[in-house]
């Protein structure tokens, strides 16, 4: 659920490359050096200067940068006089091959765009997919549930079947031996019924595991299935219409198709990277 969201913050990511960019420069610096005065004589002097630069760029999809500026100077020698300088500035540089174009210029946004949709169908993929596995889980519990049924029945007759083989052991119309056939076969079902029931608890705890109920207790939560797991069967008859709804519904298929898309995006920044670079540019100022 949380990887639509942090996939979806690249949009805002690779959107923000057009946004306005507002950009500032400070610089100041001091020279002390030895200066020959009016006499000849030497003497130290000291320059500093000051420069302050505000402006504001933005790139648009269109491959061009618009960028203006103000820039004030001031430049205070100690031998010479003051200057100070103050400039304001426009410059528009527009891309003519390498870079020219909304087409390649918003490849980024488009594929971030089909991430955000990839992950989407992800999402609802693993969505069905824990349905599914809770419902065979459900219903391999209920086939756990009669299978404990019938190692029950069949311990059962095997207990009438040996007693009947004591009764006719007692009034000496079979050997002794016959009871150990008997009861090894009721060892044998008594052995099924465990083997079920472990087989029982294994799949309750896979059911609760995937239903994720709340409560630090849950793995102790009793399951009781009230689903009858004999149902009449329905032919298919509208085969076509089902499998062209998977096509157009299935996740996976979906997200293979946007993958798709992006690669096919991909192909567009590489084809024009390969050409040179020539820019045409006007500036003002």
């Amino acid at each position: 659920r949380l990887t639509p969201l942090i996939v979806g913050a690249y949009e805002e990511i690779e959107r923000g490359v057009f946004d306005p960019e507002l950009f500032g420069d400070a610089a100041y610096t001091t020279e002390e050096r030895e200066a020959q005065g009016p006499d000849g004589a030497a003497t130290d002097a000291r320059d500093s200067e000051r420069s302050l630069t505000l402006g504001l760029r933005q790139q648009l999809p269109s491959g061009t940068l618009v960028e203006g500026a103000v820039e004030q100077r001031r430049n205070d020698p100690d031998d010479e006089p003051l200057e100070e300088t103050a400039r304001f500035g426009i410059t528009v540089t527009q891309a003519l091959l390498r870079g020219a174009g909304p087409l390649v210029n918003l490849v980024g946004v488009r594929q971030a765009e089909l991430d955000t949709r990839a992950s989407r169908h992800e999402l609802r993929g693993v969505t069905e997919a824990l349905l599914a596995d809770t419902e065979n889980a459900y219903w391999e519990f209920v086939l756990a549930g009669m299978e404990i049924d019938i190692f029950v029945q069949s311990l059962a007759i095997a207990r009438q079947q040996l007693g009947e083989i004591e009764q006719r052991i007692e009034v000496g119309t079979l050997p002794r031996i016959e009871a150990a056939a008997a009861q090894a076969e009721v060892a044998r079902r008594e052995q099924q019924l465990i083997a079920a029931r472990s087989i029982l608890e294994e799949r309750r705890l896979h059911l609760v595991r995937l239903l994720n109920p709340p409560g630090d207790d849950n793995l102790d939560l009793a399951v009781n299935a009230v689903s009858n797991a004999f149902i009449e069967p329905v032919p298919i008859t509208d085969l076509r219409d089902r499998l062209l709804l998977a096509d157009k519904m299935r996740p996976d298929l979906a997200q293979a198709r946007l993958l798709q898309q992006r690669n096919q995006l991909q192909t567009i920044v590489t084809a024009n990277g390969l050409l040179p670079k020539l820019d045409l540019f006007i500036a003002l100022g």
